[in-house]
């Protein structure tokens, strides 16, 4: 027997073994998961150990199984969410009672050669607000408010033996109550009403009041619904005004397609002005995907308006929408088109305008091989606009079509062919042109050559040949045989930089008369070679010489950029550009506009950084620009010319200073502007010098001291103005009373050959304000 008990406490043993082991492994396994999916987990794992630890010695008799429930139950209550920082709480969860009160006294004085004038201000302000829920929080919310706001305002003014006082009082009060029915439910309904009373001495008083309703409908089947109704009345000894406004809008998603639909309309009557408007507004879109990763879409919208007093009526009916159809079915085939128009009917009195617009865009691109892309478009807009008043109807029109193919033969030789046409009609004239109608047709074929090579990443060069035809009104027209040549290399590989030009020339031989040149070089180069010395340099040179006179140009435009990294506290950038235009010939004989026969601009700019100090900021920078044009209005020539010049160092400088904050800067800035050929010349020539400095203080725990001290020193053409000023503020808040006061003084000192004057600002305020919450 005793035999038989050693083997049973041994395989007991060997039982509470395994179910240590078991133990083991299980808790292995949930630390596992909890450390790879929790990053908080350690902690709660310390806390949970310790907790079990503490279990196991203090109940012994607790069998293992329940030690297991214990330990999940453990695990689920601490990691059960709790309420996070930053989480928004529903203010509709519990009643709330909040009252505010604000207080504040202002008094501003002002001191110039015996001309004195004060004035005092003070402030009150109450409100009292109450939201929360009745029974529950799914059955009703509201939100009740009420608020008052006096100002009074006591004036003085003196002038020798002159004196003046006034005083003026601003009361506004407002009133507001909202409720919502069933908010949670898919029926939300939510009613409001506002007052604002409105009283000042030198007006009558005006009451506001606003009633609505905005009811949300959430169906399964149904559209989703919401209606809207607000109700407004405006009354007062000289106005008696009613509005109202509604609206219905409607949306429902079908299998692909969203759809949306609204209506609003509403009028206002002033039945003492004897004035009044409506309108009315309905709009509709659609979007439908379809199969084959195709989207389309339309979109309408219908708009009348109408308004009308004793000495004028107003009314205005518009129509717009568009169409839109975007299609890529495969890899090698997509298309795009897209609809738009307008069309308006405004009348003001007899006065009668109509406009008519339309535009229309599409393209295709089909790339049926590897080697072969086509694409092809079309653009057209048309613009009408028609008075009756002036008896005049202006209407313009533009064309556009196209179609191209490209075939790349090798990795190096691709073809291309394209035709296009454009026709472009006005009955006012061109600017530049002076033609009322232009029509281009154009056809080419073009052989083009791309190199990769290993001191450049690529060379091209390619050529192309054609027809071409142009026809204008008044009549001038060209047509003959078009070619053209372009050549370039990208990244040219050299020692200190990266070199990038291109070159292409086209040009029509015409069978008759005058021949058309066009001419583009552009060249870039970029340096890298020394890190702390990044430039970039540009120059595009543009040409035409066209058969009509007026259009000839030459263009220049030069841009350089560089920087110096070199000191690592003081970079350096700097930038400049230069633009000019030409026309050689002068504007046609039939000119209605002004005509730009030439035109040069210069920018040039500079900017440095110093960073050696710390917490210190230095810049210096000189900023100039200018242009010079000549113009040609009516035959009458004039030329404009422009130039601005600044040029300014400033620093700032930040640290901490008897536990504040101290910040100083100053900086010295000077412009001079200069604008000649206009009817006055305009010269101003401006230096402005300045000094700054705050410092922002902790007294104790509850209370911030602010103090600024400023001087600007600002010359105009002689004319000096000297401007001293001194903030300083104190804030303080106790329990839940915020209180603070401020005040500013300034002198400013205006010197000038014929004049000196002075006057004093002076201006302090103290404020009190606090809130009562209370929840219930």
């Amino acid at each position: 027997m005793q035999e038989a008990r050693d083997r049973r406490q041994e395989a007991g043993g060997k039982k509470q073994e395994a179910r240590s082991k078991k133990n083991f492994s299980l808790s292995s396994i949930i630390l596992l998961l909890t450390s790879n999916f929790l990053p908080l987990v350690s902690n709660f794992w310390l806390l949970a150990s310790s907790i079990l630890f503490l279990a196991s010695n203090f109940m012994p008799l607790v069998p293992c199984r329940r030690r297991y429930i214990f330990f999940i139950i453990m695990l689920v209550i601490l990691f059960i969410p709790a309420r996070a920082k930053g989480v928004e709480v529903d203010q509709y969860s519990f009643n709330r009672l909040k009252f505010n009160i604000d207080l504040s006294y202002e008094e501003y004085r002002y001191n110039s050669k015996g001309i004195k004038e004060e004035y005092s201000t003070f402030q009150q302000r109450y409100s009292l607000a109450v939201t929360g829920k009745l029974i529950d929080r799914r059955l009703l919310i509201y939100e009740a408010a009420i608020e008052f706001d006096e100002k009074t305002t006591d004036t003085r003014r003196t002038s020798g033996a002159f004196r003046q006082s006034a005083e003026s009082a601003i009361n506004i009060n407002n009133y507001m109550l909202k409720t919502t029915v069933l908010p949670k439910s898919s029926i939300p309904l939510t009613l409001y009403a506002n007052r604002n009373v409105s009283d000042t001495t030198y007006s009558n008083e005006i009451t506001t009041d606003n009633y609505g309703l905005d009811w949300m409908l959430w169906f399964i089947t149904l559209p989703t619904t919401r209606l809207t109704l607000n109700q407004q009345y405006t009354q007062s000894i000289d106005r008696d005004e009613e509005a109202i406004s509604y609206g219905i809008d409607l949306s429902k998603n079908i299998g692909p397609t969203r759809n949306k639909i609204g209506y609003s309309a509403g009028d206002t009557k002033d039945s003492i002005m004897n004035s009044g408007s409506e309108y009315s507004n309905i709009t509709f879109s659609n979007i439908t995907a379809l199969p084959m990763d195709t989207d389309f879409h339309l979109g309408m919208v219908e708009d009348d308006r109408m308004s009308f007093s004793k000495d004028n009526t107003q009314d205005y009916h518009s129509s717009a929408g568009s169409v839109g159809l975007i299609t890529k079915p495969t890899k090698i085939f997509s298309q795009q088109y897209n609809y738009t128009f307008l069309k308006s009917d405004q009348r003001i009195n007899n006065d009668k305008q109509l406009t008519d617009n339309e535009y229309f865009e599409g393209n295709v691109n089909f790339n049926p091989t590897e080697g072969l892309s086509t694409f092809a478009n079309m653009t057209s807009a048309t613009y009408n606009s028609t008075a009756s008043s002036k008896s005049t109807t202006t209407e313009s029109r533009f064309v556009s079509t196209g179609a191209s193919y490209k075939y790349r033969i090798n990795t190096e030789w691709s073809a291309a062919e394209s035709v296009s046409y454009s026709n472009s009609e006005s009955t006012s004239r061109d600017p530049v042109t002076g033609k009322r109608e232009r029509n281009v047709v154009d056809a080419s074929s073009a052989l083009n050559y791309l190199k990769r090579l290993t001191w450049a990443n690529s060379f091209s060069a390619g050529g192309s040949l054609g027809y071409h035809k142009e026809w204008t009104k008044p009549e001038q027209d060209i047509e003959g045989l078009s070619y053209g040549l372009n050549t370039g290399l990208s990244k040219i590989n050299l020692t200190y930089a990266h070199l990038s030009s291109s070159y292409a020339y086209s040009s029509v031989i015409s069978y008759v008369g005058r021949n058309i040149e066009n001419q583009t070089f552009y060249t870039t180069a970029n340096s890298s070679y020394l890190t702390y010395l990044p430039a970039m340099v540009s120059y595009n040179y543009h040409t035409l010489n066209s058969y009509i006179d007026s259009e000839d140009a030459t263009e220049n435009t030069v841009t350089a950029e560089a920087k110096l990294l070199y000191f690592n506290y003081l970079p350096v950038e700097a930038s400049y550009k230069h633009y000019t235009l030409v026309r050689p010939a002068g504007p046609p004989s039939d000119q209605e506009f002004a005509y730009l026969v030439d035109k040069e601009e210069n920018s040039f700019n500079v900017k440095a950084n110093l960073t050696y100090f710390r917490n210190t900021v230095i810049t210096a920078y000189t900023t100039y620009s200018d242009y010079m044009q000549s113009v040609v209005e009516k035959k009458l020539a004039r030329e404009e010319i422009s130039s601005a010049w600044e040029t300014g160092i400033n620093g700032s400088h930040t640290r901490v200073f008897l536990a504040g904050m101290l910040g100083l800067s100053a900086g010295y800035v000077k412009t001079l502007y200069e604008n000649r050929g206009s009817a006055r010349d305009i010269i101003n020539d401006t230096i402005n010098i300045y000094y700054k400095g705050s410092y922002n203080k902790r007294l104790g725990r509850n209370m911030v001291w602010k103090l600024q001290l400023e001087r600007n020193d600002t010359t105009t053409n002689g004319l000096r103005d000297i401007v001293d000023s001194m903030e300083t503020a104190l804030f303080y808040r106790l329990r839940a009373w915020f209180l603070s006061a401020e005040y500013r003084l300034s002198e400013t000192t205006r010197e000038s050959v014929a004049f000196n004057n002075n006057y004093t600002e002076e201006k302090w305020m103290l404020r009190v304000s606090r809130s009562f919450v209370r929840i219930f």
